[in-house]
C-alpha cells in the first residue's frame, strides 16, 4: 500500500471515530449549554452557619446543565486573590474558615465551561465581617468653631474602605456622605455652631458591609485650656486659663473642695476675661477647679481640671533611725515634742521652727528595748516600755524639769529616772503597753491583751492598783472625766468607768467590723481610727454610726479636746495613704477636706493646741505637717 492510500485510510478512520463520539453524546440527550459572555452570577450572599463555617450562595440566569460549573475565588485580608479556590456544580458553597477574627473574607464567583474550560465574567464581590472586624469607637474633636476632626478605630484587615453617613439634628441621613479607601480612619469636616451632628461609620468590601458604629456630637464653643492655679496669699487662689472661643458671653467656674460634690457655676466672669481670684475660708484642703465658656444657653466642654493643696505640706522632719511609736505635744510643753522612739528610748525635739527641727535622744538607765508610749504632766514624762522578752512591761517616770519650760532649746546631757514599776497586775502579763494617759495621781495604760491597767504614779511608791479586761487588744486610751475610752482592736470601743480608779467597771461597749486602733471624744461623739473602715464616728447618745473611708488602714486620730478651744476638723493618719483632714463642722455630714500623701507609715498624730501644725510619728521618726496658715 502506497503512502497516499495509507494517509487516506487514517483520515477515514478518525472521521468515523469522531462520528461515533458525536452520536454517543447526542444519543445521551446532553444539554450543550453555551454560556453568554455577559451573563454573571448575581445576588451573592455570605453568612455564618456555624463557628468556623461560612455559606456562599448565588443565582444564575441560565440553566446549569452538564457543561457548566462555578469557580469560587477567595481573598483573605489584604492577601492576593486565590482565583481557583474551589469549584461547585451547584448554586452554593460551604467554606470552612475562621469566623471570629479581624480578617475580611472576600468571595466572587464565575461560570466555567466544563469541556472547553472557558471562564465567563466574574460576579460582584461579597465579604464576611466578623464582629471583631467591625469599626470601633468613633471620636469627634472640635478643632475650631467651624471644623471637626472625626476618627474611628479600624479593626478590620482587608476592607475596601469605609462609608461615612452624616445626619444634622433630626434631619435625614446623608448616606455615603464620604467614602474612603482602606486603612483610612479619620477626616476633617466643616461645621457650624450649635448643631447636633451624628456620624455613622461602616466598613465595606465589594457589596458587603460591616455593622456600623456611630457618634453624636453637639458643636459648641471651644473649651478653655491651660488652667493653672496659684496660691497667691493666705486666703486666695488665682485661676488663669486660655480662651479658645469666639463670641462667648463669659466663663463659668466650678469648684470642688476635698471630697464634696462639685459646686457647679460657683463663679462667673465676663467675655475675654481669663483670670479669677477665689477667696477661701477653709484653713487647708484639696481644691479643684474647672472652667467652661458659655453663650446664652450653650456651654463649651470643661477645661482640664486643676488641683492645688492649700497648707497640706511637710515643713520639717526628724529622722530617728528607728520606727517611732507615739508622740506627745501640748501647750504645756512649749513646742517640745516628746517621741516614744522605740529602741532609742525617749527623744525630745524642739519644734519652735517647724522647718528646722532639733532633737536629742535619752535612754537613761538603759530603758528596755522598746519605748511604746509617752505622756507629759507637771514636768514629768511617763514612758511605757517593753523588752520583747518574757517579762512585764514597765512604766517609767522621767524628770524633764530641766527641759520644760526653759527656752531656747538647751537640752541637758542626761535626764533622771524618778521611779518605775512593772505592769504586773496579772502574774502572766507580758503584754505590750501601747498607750498611756495621765490624769491627776494616776496613769491609765492600754496594755494590749491585758486591757486597762491603772497605776498610782506617786514617785515614792509607783505601783499598779487595778486592771480591767477589755477584750480584744487594748491599743489606745482617751480620758474624758470619769470615763476611759479604750480602742480595743477587734473588741471595738470599750468604755470604762474610772470614777474609782481602784475599781474600774464597764460602762458601755461598741462593737466594730474593723479594727479600732485609736479613739478620741468630742461633743458626745466618739471618733475612731477604725482600721480598714477609715474614720468611724459614733453618736454616743443614740449609737448612730457614720464612716469616712480613707482607702487604707486608719491608724490614729486627733480631735481638738472638749476642755480647749474647739476646731471643726479631725486629723487622721492612714498607715497606707498618709494624713487626712476631715471636716466635722456638720457632724451629720463629715467629709474629707484634704489629704497629704506620705511615703512612710504613720502610726500616731497629735496637734499643738490652736497651732498650724500636726505632728506625726512614723516608721522614720517625726514629721511636721502644716494644716493651717
Amino acid at each position: 500500500m502506497n503512502n497516499k492510500i495509507l494517509q487516506l485510510t487514517i483520515l477515514l478512520l478518525m472521521a468515523s471515530i469522531a462520528g461515533v463520539i458525536l452520536l454517543h453524546l447526542t444519543g445521551c440527550n446532553a444539554k450543550l449549554v453555551e454560556p453568554v459572555s455577559d451573563v454573571v452570577p448575581y445576588n451573592l450572599q455570605v453568612h455564618k452557619v456555624a463557628e468556623g463555617e461560612l455559606k456562599i450562595t448565588w443565582q444564575y440566569s441560565l440553566p446549569l446543565g452538564d457543561s457548566l460549573q462555578f469557580v469560587i475565588s477567595k481573598r483573605t485580608g489584604t492577601g492576593s486573590w486565590y482565583s481557583y479556590y474551589a469549584v461547585s456544580g451547584d448554586y452554593e458553597f460551604y467554606d470552612f474558615t475562621p469566623t471570629n477574627d479581624v480578617y475580611v473574607y472576600a468571595y466572587r464567583v464565575r461560570a466555567e465551561h466544563i469541556y472547553t474550560y472557558d471562564l465567563y465574567p466574574q460576579s460582584e464581590i461579597v465579604a464576611y465581617f466578623s464582629e471583631y472586624a467591625d469599626p470601633g469607637e468613633v471620636m469627634v474633636t472640635q478643632v475650631s468653631q467651624d471644623e471637626l476632626f472625626i476618627e474611628w478605630i479600624d479593626n478590620s484587615i482587608g476592607e475596601d474602605g469605609f462609608y461615612v453617613d452624616k445626619k444634622i439634628d433630626d434631619g435625614n441621613w446623608h448616606n455615603r456622605y464620604r467614602t474612603f479607601g482602606p486603612n483610612v480612619s479619620s477626616f476633617t469636616d466643616p461645621t457650624e455652631l450649635y448643631q447636633e451632628i451624628t456620624y455613622r461609620i461602616t466598613a465595606f468590601t465589594g457589596v458587603s458591609t460591616s455593622l456600623s458604629v456611630q457618634y453624636t456630637y453637639l458643636t459648641t464653643l471651644l473649651s478653655p485650656t491651660d488652667l493653672t492655679l496659684q496660691h497667691t496669699d493666705v486666703n486666695r487662689i488665682r485661676l488663669n486659663w486660655t480662651d479658645n472661643s469666639n463670641g462667648e458671653s463669659g466663663f463659668l467656674i466650678d469648684k470642688k473642695i476635698g471630697e464634696l460634690e462639685w459646686l457647679v457655676s460657683y463663679a462667673q466672669v465676663g467675655s475675654d476675661i481669663t483670670t479669677y481670684l477665689d477667696e477661701i475660708a477653709e484653713p487647708c484642703g484639696d481644691f479643684r477647679y474647672r472652667v467652661r465658656a458659655f453663650q446664652d444657653i450653650y456651654t463649651s466642654p470643661y477645661s482640664e481640671e486643676a488641683e492645688i493643696k492649700i497648707f497640706l505640706n511637710e515643713t520639717g522632719s526628724w529622722l530617728s533611725g528607728n520606727p517611732a511609736n507615739d508622740v506627745f505635744i501640748d501647750e504645756n510643753t512649749n513646742w517640745y515634742a516628746f517621741l516614744a522612739d522605740q529602741y532609742n528610748g525617749l527623744t525630745v525635739i524642739d519644734c519652735v521652727n517647724p522647718s528646722v527641727l532639733e532633737g536629742v535622744n535619752y535612754n537613761e538607765g538603759g530603758l528596755p528595748d522598746r519605748t511604746y508610749a509617752v505622756a507629759v504632766q507637771n514636768q514629768i514624762a511617763y514612758l511605757t516600755t517593753h523588752s520583747g522578752l518574757n517579762e512585764h512591761g514597765r512604766l517609767y517616770l522621767v524628770d524633764v524639769s530641766t527641759i520644760i519650760p526653759f527656752q531656747p532649746f538647751d537640752p541637758p546631757d542626761a535626764l533622771a529616772i524618778i521611779s518605775w514599776c512593772p505592769l504586773d497586775s496579772s502574774p502572766q502579763d507580758t503584754f505590750v503597753p501601747y498607750d498611756i494617759e495621765v490624769s491627776g495621781a494616776f496613769a491609765y495604760i492600754a496594755d494590749g491583751a491585758n486591757g486597762l491597767v491603772v497605776v498610782d504614779i506617786d514617785p515614792f511608791n509607783t505601783h499598779v492598783i487595778a486592771d480591767f479586761q477589755t477584750g480584744g487588744t487594748a491599743r489606745n486610751i482617751y480620758l474624758d472625766g470619769n470615763l476611759a475610752y479604750i480602742a480595743a482592736a477587734d473588741g471595738g470601743l470599750v468604755v470604762v468607768d474610772i470614777s474609782d480608779p481602784y475599781n474600774p467597771v464597764l460602762h458601755d461597749q461598741y462593737t466594730t467590723t474593723g479594727s479600732t486602733v485609736d479613739i478620741t471624744i468630742r461633743d458626745n461623739h466618739a471618733f475612731l481610727a477604725d482600721g480598714g473602715n477609715g474614720l468611724k464616728i459614733i453618736n454616743l447618745t443614740n449609737s448612730n454610726v457614720q464612716y469616712v473611708p480613707t482607702g487604707g488602714f486608719a491608724n490614729s486620730v486627733y480631735v481638738q479636746g472638749q476642755s480647749r478651744l474647739q476646731e471643726d476638723h479631725v486629723y487622721l493618719v492612714d498607715k497606707e495613704f498618709g494624713l487626712y483632714v476631715i471636716d466635722i463642722s456638720d457632724l451629720n455630714n463629715p467629709y474629707i477636706l484634704g489629704s497629704y500623701a506620705m511615703d512612710s507609715e504613720p502610726v500616731a498624730v497629735e496637734k499643738f493646741f490652736q497651732s498650724s501644725y500636726v505632728f506625726v510619728a512614723d516608721n522614720t521618726g517625726l514629721k511636721v505637717i502644716q494644716v493651717a496658715p
